[in-house]
C-alpha cells in the first residue's frame, strides 16, 4: 500500500489507522470534559483542593453579625466536591465571641468509661454546656445520664445507638449536638468558632468532624469519633429513620456516620437547602490522647495506667 508517496505494509498501516482513531477519540473526550468542567464551575460545582485554614480571611466575606447566613452568603462558604459527591462548608474569620449567649443552644455529650475521670472533665470544660454519659453500672455522682446497658470496646456501636436514642427522645431542642471523646484536647478559640458557626446556621443540615471514607464506591463518609457534631435538622432526620440496633462490633464512628448519611440520602431531597453539608475539622487544633507544649506534657486515655 502506498500513502503520501511512501510504501506501507498492510498490517502496519492497519495498526497506524487504529492508533490514529484512539488518539482522536482521546482528544475529543478531553475537550468535552473541559467544557463540562467549565460549565460546572459556573454553577458552583467543582473539585476544590484541600481547605485553607478556617481562620484565614476570605475576600469579600464579613459575617460578624449573629444572624443566620442567607442562601447567597452560605454559597460563599460552601461548594460541591465532585470527588466526595458531597456539599462542603468552611468557616470565615469571626473575631467576636460571646459564649454565654449561646450556652443553652448546644450540648456536648461525652460517653465515659468507668476508668475515665469525671473531675478532670468538669475542670477542663467548665465553660461549656457538657453532659456526661455513663454505663448503667457506673454509679459515680458526676454522671448526668446513664444508659440501660454496660459496654466494652467491642460494643461501642451499641453505646452510640443508645446515646442517639436518648437524644431522639429528649424534650430539649438544642441547635447543635457535639459528641466528644474523653481523651482529646481542643483549641478553645477554634472550637468556639465551630460552635458559633453551627448554631448560626443550625437550620441547615451540617455534619462536622475529621472525615473517614469507609466505602469508596458508595462514598459513605463518617467523622472520626474523637469529636464530631451535627445540627438539629440532622438529628431530626436520623431520628425519623428506622436505624437498626447494632448486633456486632466494629468502630462506633463508622457505624454512626454510615447510618446517618444513608438515612439522609434515603430522603432524596431536591432542595439544596435540605441536603447535608460536611464541615471538616482542622486537625492541628485538636490533640488526641497527648499534648505537649514547652514544659507541659499530658497523656490521657486507656494507655495511661
Amino acid at each position: 500500500m502506498k500513502a503520501f508517496g511512501v510504501y506501507i505494509n498492510r498490517k502496519k498501516g492497519k495498526r497506524i489507522f487504529i492508533l490514529s482513531l484512539i488518539l482522536i477519540s482521546l482528544l475529543v473526550f478531553t475537550l468535552n470534559s473541559q467544557k463540562i468542567q467549565k460549565k460546572s464551575n459556573r454553577h458552583g460545582v467543582h473539585k476544590k483542593p484541600k481547605l485553607s485554614n478556617f481562620f484565614e480571611d476570605e475576600p469579600g466575606i464579613d459575617f460578624s453579625s449573629s444572624a443566620e447566613l442567607d442562601s447567597l452568603e452560605f454559597d460563599k462558604v460552601s461548594y460541591r466536591d465532585i470527588t466526595l459527591n458531597s456539599n462542603i462548608a468552611f468557616i470565615p474569620r469571626n473575631k467576636k465571641l460571646d459564649m454565654e449567649e449561646i450556652f443553652h443552644e448546644y450540648l456536648i455529650i461525652i460517653p465515659l468509661a468507668k476508668t475515665e475521670s469525671i473531675v478532670w472533665l468538669r475542670n477542663l470544660y467548665s465553660d461549656l454546656n457538657l453532659k456526661i454519659l455513663c454505663d448503667v453500672d457506673d454509679l459515680r455522682s458526676g454522671c448526668d445520664i446513664r444508659t440501660k446497658n454496660a459496654y466494652t470496646y467491642d460494643t461501642l456501636p451499641l453505646k452510640t445507638y443508645d446515646m442517639m436514642k436518648i437524644l431522639c427522645h429528649s424534650k430539649d431542642r438544642y441547635k447543635v449536638i457535639v459528641k466528644m471523646d474523653f481523651d482529646i484536647f481542643i483549641n478553645k478559640f477554634y472550637f468556639y468558632n465551630i460552635l458559633k458557626f453551627l448554631i448560626k446556621n443550625s437550620s441547615r443540615k451540617i455534619y462536622y468532624g475529621d472525615p473517614m471514607i469507609s466505602n469508596r464506591v458508595m462514598m459513605d463518609l463518617s467523622m472520626n469519633g474523637k469529636v464530631y457534631a451535627f445540627t438539629n435538622p440532622v438529628l431530626r432526620d436520623y431520628c425519623s429513620c428506622d436505624i437498626k440496633r447494632p448486633t456486632s462490633g466494629g468502630l462506633e464512628d463508622l457505624w454512626f456516620g454510615n447510618n446517618l448519611v444513608q438515612c439522609i440520602n434515603s430522603k432524596n431531597y431536591k432542595n439544596k437547602n435540605e441536603e447535608l453539608f460536611l464541615l471538616f475539622s482542622k486537625e492541628h487544633h485538636i490533640y488526641h490522647k497527648s499534648f505537649e507544649n514547652n514544659n507541659v506534657k499530658l497523656n490521657t486515655g486507656s494507655s495511661v495506667k
